[in-house]
């Protein structure tokens, strides 16, 4: 019932430790939060997360959706800017406003494109998803057509076909005492999303999860 990975929610927390530490701050932050979270199973304390009050879970999650959209604006107007998007909200949304001249009308055709498609056709067939649909018409078109957008090969360019073999990060004291808040940021997130989803998992089954246990799984 309860296979499921990390959701948009967690792109904000990734995004500040990435952007502070590196990729090695962000997989020890990682593997701290593993920890917590075992820990707070063995300790019992995944029965406390289940007071937590809704209305802090619904802000919470509410919030982190407001600024996961705020993310979104630049690709979604693909704003064609060199200097990169500041990560406070109030900034971002300066940035975006100051720099509201250098939309590319392509990006926004395909984007309002993908959206309408999204929305609009349930309506016609609900066994297909629609952002299926939007993501097939929008890349063919953006290949056959060679639209000036931004694509996975522009951006990133060319995904590996191998596996980096794994290498332990180097973390000093003073980054490891850093990451401990970002690392229980994660955690507690996980812990409250896992939750939430065993709920409605609850509801679908007719089962009762074991707390503990989604913290340690």
């Amino acid at each position: 019932m309860q296979i499921g990975g990390p959701t948009g929610t967690f792109i904000v927390i990734v995004y500040g430790i990435v952007e502070r530490f590196g990729v090695n701050g962000l997989l020890v932050a990682t593997l701290l939060a593993g920890l917590m979270l075992i820990s707070m199973g063995l300790l019992q304390l995944g029965t406390i997360i289940k007071f937590m009050p809704y209305p802090i879970v619904v802000g919470f999650t509410s919030g982190i959706a407001l600024v996961i959209f705020s993310s979104q604006i630049k690709d979604f107007f693909g704003f064609q800017v060199s200097e990169a998007v500041p990560a406070d909200f109030i900034e971002k949304w300066k940035f975006y406003f100051v720099h509201f001249s250098d939309v590319n009308f392509y990006a926004f055709a395909i984007a309002l494109f993908t959206v309408l498609v999204s929305v609009l056709w349930p309506k016609i067939n609900k066994k297909v998803p629609g952002t299926l649909i939007a993501l097939l018409i929008t890349t063919l078109a953006t290949s056959l057509l060679h639209l000036p957008v931004d694509t996975i090969g522009s951006r990133f360019g060319e995904i590996r076909a191998s596996i980096p073999m794994p290498v332990i990060p180097a973390i000093d004291f003073e980054t490891f005492r850093l990451l401990l808040a970002p690392a229980f940021t994660i955690a507690m997130l996980g812990a409250i999303e896992s939750l939430l989803s065993a709920m409605v998992a609850d509801g679908a089954t007719g089962y009762h999860h074991r707390s503990n246990t989604e913290r340690i799984g």
